[in-house]
């Protein structure tokens, strides 16, 4: 009964000081490893204060029990523009937040502003001054849902295909290189979904699918046609494409 209650009592103290210690290395690395230097990588829209204040990290927090992904998942949540976020630890005291951002491509009216969109249709910023919408693509028959910044535009019940051709069209211009060059896009009829380019061509690609190839094929003609004049473009069989002089 003695020999038990040694054993006992000794596995109790074993424990005791198993804790101790990690309560001391726990204490230690709190008091050792403290935030000191943050710094800020690929933010263009943002300052790196912005970023900072965003991700929750203060400095003085511990290096080594930082969430990252926690701090990650703020930052994106509070600032738009913010597409990836990676944070890398580099002991004892230093932080660096790479900031990878999202491109704006496109504007679209709605409730009195003017709402900026990526390729993935995520609206980025409001603005009521037409010039800054002017610096992108203008959504012709796309009609938004409550807009609300940092969320994905929704075109409400039954917009899904509408969305989906908007995203692939936007997504194959940006691809292709010729989102600085289209002024507008109209999306009214979806089996007539076309664009213009710089004011002198309308460039019709049917369906919204396909988009890339039409495109590919779009940028090819370019090639042998004179921007002089202006025409239409019928890329939407994929395999052929008419060029219609106007």
């Amino acid at each position: 009964m003695d020999k038990r209650r040694k054993k006992s009592g000794s596995g109790a103290l074993t424990l005791a000081v198993v804790a101790l210690m990690v309560i001391i290395v726990i204490l230690g690395l709190s008091v050792f490893f403290k935030v000191t230097v943050i710094n800020v990588e690929g933010a263009q829209t943002y300052t790196a204060e912005e970023v900072i204040t965003a991700s929750g990290i203060h400095y003085e927090d511990s290096t080594v029990f930082l969430n990252e992904s926690a701090a990650a998942v703020k930052i994106k949540n509070a600032l738009s523009y913010v597409d990836e976020v990676r944070i890398i630890r580099k002991l004892p005291s230093t932080l660096t937040i790479e900031i990878t951002e999202t491109v704006p491509v496109a504007a679209v009216e709605s409730s009195g502003a003017w709402w900026i969109i990526d390729e993935r249709a995520k609206v980025l910023e409001r603005t009521e001054d037409r010039s800054v919408a002017s610096r992108y693509i203008e959504l012709r028959g796309v009609e938004p849902v409550m807009p609300s910044v940092g969320s994905a535009l929704s075109l409400g019940e039954g917009g899904t295909v509408r969305l989906e051709y908007l995203k692939n069209t936007l997504s194959g211009i940006r691809r292709a290189g010729i989102n600085g060059d289209v002024y507008w896009l109209d999306l009214t009829n979806l089996s007539n979904v076309h664009f213009s380019y710089k004011g002198i061509f309308t460039v019709t690609l049917g369906k919204g699918d396909d988009v890339q190839d039409k495109l590919w094929l779009f940028v090819k003609m370019l090639e042998l046609y004179p921007e002089e004049r202006p025409a239409r473009f019928d890329v939407s069989e994929i395999t052929v494409g008419h060029y219609i002089p106007e």
